[in-house]
């Protein structure tokens, strides 16, 4: 059961509180004590309710305090007779030590609270800024699609995946997914930064290979814009049904094809943005056809490099689980993703999960 809190004005006046209540408890009991002559090395049973009261409004790590204090009560003043309460020099200062204790707890208390409510705060608005750029169309002509994007689970900050799936004519389709260095708000910005310009090239007729030069060239032009990134951008002619395609330094997207069963990987990597900027880099365009009943999964490391201890998911796990998907639609399969993601890890992503489904339809007999 997760510790409650005092409804009370902020840390320090629920602090105070607490060990105001905490003080009167000890009191009561051990007056109790000795009223009733319980011996005294039954003493450990006055703690019990004191630490019960401090983990039930605030945490078993302030209970641990609550001992403490109430040890240091009990050998100050709580062994004297009724009106005869008096401390020593020593114990005196001993309190005094224990009473800064407090203080300090309370203050880091009041700063973690803080600390925390801001970055709920944070994550709250970069989640919203991305989850408004997810894909623009999700209905492609004689195509099935499909998306997967969940966040780290671990994590309390935000990571970089982004997708896209946007018009770029009236036969071509972009694809478009990747992964930004860092996390946050900034990151989203610049995130809507790479998106637009990419799209921007691609109308303008360029190449995906073009479009990614461009997009290197924005990146180390640009001091504002300090993050890496990897991405893979594909243009689908939906006429002609051919792919192609052009990466910087992203993951393999996996093509499984219908009439074998088997599974290619688009291995061509490139170089990731914003990794060099000094007029060498260059990438390359490369062509795939799409027959009746391919899938095509465009997809983050976060999927392959999801881990259960020291194991990752992997490539092959990730390849396995395409070819079980065989005929399902990308709207059924990649929640069964992220589901076998969060079983493997027991939960515990660290990283986006993010993926685009695209598979051929098959023709009517």
């Amino acid at each position: 059961m997760r510790a409650r809190r005092l409804p009370v004005n902020g840390p320090l006046t629920g602090y105070a509180v607490i060990i105001l209540v905490e003080c009167l408890l000890t009191a009561l009991l051990s007056r109790s004590f000795q009223i009733l002559r319980i011996p005294s090395d039954h003493l450990f049973y006055l703690f019990i309710p004191v630490i019960v009261l401090a983990a039930s409004v605030w945490t078993w790590g302030h209970a641990l305090f609550a001992v403490l204090l109430a040890l240091i009560l009990e050998d100050v003043w709580l062994q004297e007779p009724v009106g005869q309460l008096r401390a020593s020099p020593e114990q005196t200062a001993q309190l005094a030590i224990f009473g800064c204790m407090a203080l300090t707890l309370a203050i880091l208390q009041a700063r973690t609270t803080e600390s925390r409510r801001r970055l709920e705060i944070h994550r709250t608005v970069t989640l919203a800024l991305r989850s408004a750029l997810l894909p623009q169309i999700s209905c492609v002509p004689w195509y099935d699609m499909g998306f997967l994007f969940e966040p780290a689970s671990v994590d309390p900050n935000v990571g970089g995946d982004f997708l896209d799936v946007f018009q770029i004519s009236e036969r071509e389709v972009g694809l478009l997914i990747g992964d930004i260095t860092g996390h946050g708000v900034e990151l989203a910005v610049q995130t809507v930064q790479i998106r637009h310009m990419l799209e921007m090239c691609a109308v303008q007729g360029q190449t995906p290979a073009g479009c990614l030069a461009a997009i290197n060239q924005m990146v180390c032009n640009d001091a504002r814009f300090p993050h890496m990134a990897t991405l893979l951008y594909a243009a689908l002619d939906v006429g002609s049904h051919t792919l192609t395609y052009s990466a910087a330094g992203h993951p393999p997207a996996l093509l499984w094809r219908d009439d074998t069963g088997l599974i290619e990987a688009l291995d061509h990597q490139g170089v990731i943005v914003g990794a060099i900027c000094d007029g060498s880099v260059t990438f390359s365009d490369h062509r795939v056809p799409l027959q009746p009943g391919d899938v095509l999964l465009m997809y983050t490391d976060g999927i392959t490099e999801a881990r259960r201890v020291k194991e990752f998911y992997g490539e092959a796990r990730l390849s396995a689980f395409l070819e079980s998907q065989h005929g399902e639609s990308g709207s059924l399969a990649l929640p069964k993703l992220g589901a076998a993601l969060r079983e493997f890890s027991r939960g515990d992503l660290v990283d986006d999960t993010s993926a685009i489904w695209i598979g051929r339809q098959r023709e009517p007999e």
